[in-house]
């Protein structure tokens, strides 16, 4: 014997085996069930000559290719679990002959412990004809029972004319029929309800050609199960019905869908019973949504809010100016135009239930589909702020009134001093008889003041609306007023110090007004400075806004009186009307801007003027 992974002590425990046998003797060890490895040990020459590999040649080969080749690889998993469960094994098999060819063979197979080690010792021959077949079906047909058993579905065989002819254990369980109650018995009359026998004996019959059908299985103990079916002929008429259990799903579907409704019902409480109105608008600009509060404030019933849009001409909607607002202007439809959210937006509406203007402060919100990043809604929330917005009103108009009437009394005062020593004056030379050279130069003086403060009223009170410009800040208007006062600069030898920008800055405004505001900073810096000194004018862009600051090495301003600059008539100068400031920031008003003043005594004062910023284009970028 020609051993070559066997020892002689298992070589004369399997001498006698190899003596008392024709058959092919195969060897193996089995290293491992799962997965399965095994190695050859040993094979006798009746093994090499039907196998058709020298014993060196099989050193080389994996004994689980050379005999499992054939096999599926679902009957393969079922001869691991038998082997390893019965410790015998009787299988037949195609194998491939080193030739090319396929011979079938029949192996019997027994698991031995020997030392520790586990060996398998298999007997392999080529079986008789009729035996072949016959063992062959056995084999076939006991493993289809087991590969069917395991299946967790429904598995039901018919015969041609629907009779049940079997199933597998899982009918059993889930039904809580035996199979012999059922065995022979129309499937659609003993698994279906009654009014949907028609529809599964259709199905049955036409083989499963259209597709799949959900029908309930009445099971024993009343429970009807969900399955849809699926069927298909095979050999001799029969049919193969495998169902998949849907219990589970519909009931996922059922908790799911009460789980929606519930989520629905919480969120439509919880929205009511937030203490401001909330609606929820498509791309379109549609309400989809509008709480109980919503409702009340907009003055419609909730079910009329959901045929509105932004562009319903019921709102009557205005701005916080009095401008009316197309639908494309209201808050939501300007977020999502330009992805920008938007808090205290005050928008006027009609309220037809109170007959009168509301006014209505509104936060807006995105909200974005989770997939695309794209928008799916805008959530909008409002609160009544008519209240508010009247009182706001009320205040501002006796603010005027008072402020008419300060400024009445300041105008009178202003103008009665100088006219008081004019009329003076004018006695004196009426008494003397003769024109006095030095009375008519007061007089003169006294009547240009009277005209610079009725001057700088009339710019108070003027209310033109001029078109806008695009300015460039350093060409059209710092250059021209720096330009006037070059002269005033070099007599008093004063610096100007402008920084460098990189780009132009523009901005919308009138260009008079504009100069007119660079003109009465710039002379207050020059004025504040007495001997040689710097002004310096800083220009930059931050954000949507531009920021120049002029800043004088002159006097600075005390700490006490800085609060007081830009009241009417209240002036740091001896012979000023105390209207400069006041000009100033109202022509920052009209082009929505302002300005800050800082200051320190002995060493300077800086302001800081900010204006929006506008695109070359023309658009403002705001």
């Amino acid at each position: 014997m020609n051993n070559f992974l066997i020892d002689e002590e298992l070589s004369k425990v399997f001498q006698a085996y190899y003596q008392q046998t024709n058959e092919a003797v195969v060897i193996t060890e089995l290293l491992s069930a799962e997965p399965l490895e095994t190695r050859f040990i040993h094979v006798n020459d009746q093994a090499c000559e039907l196998l058709g590999y020298s014993r060196e040649e099989l050193k080389q080969l994996d004994p689980v290719s050379v005999f499992f080749k054939g096999l599926a690889p679902e009957l393969f998993l079922s001869v691991k679990k038998r082997f390893a469960s019965n410790r015998t094994i009787a299988l037949n098999m195609n194998m491939d002959h080193s030739s090319g060819s396929r011979i079938q063979v029949e192996a019997n197979c027994r698991l031995l412990d020997c030392g520790g080690r586990q060996l398998i010792y298999s007997t392999v021959r080529i079986p008789a004809e009729k035996d072949s077949g016959y063992s062959t079906l056995l084999y076939e047909k006991e493993f289809a029972h087991e590969l069917i058993d395991t299946v967790q579905a429904f598995v039901v065989l018919l015969n041609s004319d629907g009779t049940v002819s079997g199933w597998n254990s899982f009918c059993s369980e889930r039904t809580g029929y035996h199979f012999e109650e059922i065995r022979g018995e129309p499937f659609w009359e003993a698994a279906s309800h009654r009014e949907a026998r028609e529809e599964m004996k259709t199905f049955i019959s036409s083989g499963g050609s259209g597709g799949s059908q959900e029908a309930s299985w009445l099971c024993k103990s009343g429970e009807s199960i969900p399955i849809r079916w699926f069927c298909r002929k095979i050999e001799d008429e029969m049919r193969v019905l495998t169902g998949i259990d849907l219990t589970e799903n519909r009931n996922f579907m059922q908790k799911l869908e009460e789980s929606r409704h519930l989520l629905e019902s919480v969120k439509i409480r919880y929205y009511d019973a937030i203490a401001c109105g909330v609606t929820v608008q498509d791309p379109n600009g549609r309400i989809v949504f509008a709480n109980e509060y919503a409702a009340e404030l907009l003055g419609f019933e909730s079910s009329s809010l959901l045929s509105m849009d932004s562009f319903s001409p019921e709102w009557e909607a205005i701005d916080h100016t009095g401008k009316p607002l197309s639908g494309e202007e209201h808050p939501s439809m300007i977020t999502l135009r330009t992805k920008e959210e938007i808090s205290h937006y005050i928008m006027g509406i009609y309220h037809p239930v109170k007959k009168r203007r509301s006014w209505l402060s509104i936060h807006t919100k995105l909200l974005y589909s989770d997939r695309k990043r794209e928008v799916e809604y805008i959530i909008a929330t409002f609160q009544d702020v008519t209240e508010k917005i009247e009182l706001d009103n009320s205040i501002k108009e006796q603010e005027k009134l008072a402020l008419a009437g300060r400024f009445a009394v300041s105008v009178a005062h202003e103008i009665r001093n100088p006219l008081t020593s004019i009329l003076g004056f004018m006695k004196l030379m009426e008494s003397g008889n003769e024109l006095n050279a030095e009375y008519m130069r007061i007089i003169k003086k006294e009547l240009e003041h009277i005209q610079q403060v009725t001057g700088d009223f009339l710019i108070l009170a003027n209310q033109e609306n001029t078109d806008l410009e695009l300015l460039d800040l350093g060409e059209d208007l710092l250059q021209p007023v720096l330009g006037n006062l070059l002269p005033d600069l070099e007599a008093r030898g004063i610096s100007i110090k402008v920084s460098s920008i990189e780009e132009p800055l523009f901005v919308h405004g009138k260009k008079e007004a504009l100069h007119r505001l660079f003109l009465n900073f710039l002379t207050n810096s020059i004025e504040a400075i007495t001997e040689t000194g710097i002004i310096s004018i800083d220009l930059k862009r931050t954000g949507q806004q531009h920021i120049i600051t002029i800043t004088d090495t002159g006097s600075g301003i005390a700490p006490d009186r800085l609060p007081f600059l830009g009241e009417p008539f209240y002036s740091l100068k001896e012979k000023g009307t105390g209207l400069g400031l006041l000009i100033c920031r109202k022509i920052l008003e009209d082009h929505n801007g302002s300005f800050e003043v800082t200051s320190s005594l002995l060493i300077g004062t800086s302001i800081t003027i900010l204006l929006p910023a506008a695109a070359a284009s023309g658009i403002e970028t705001a």
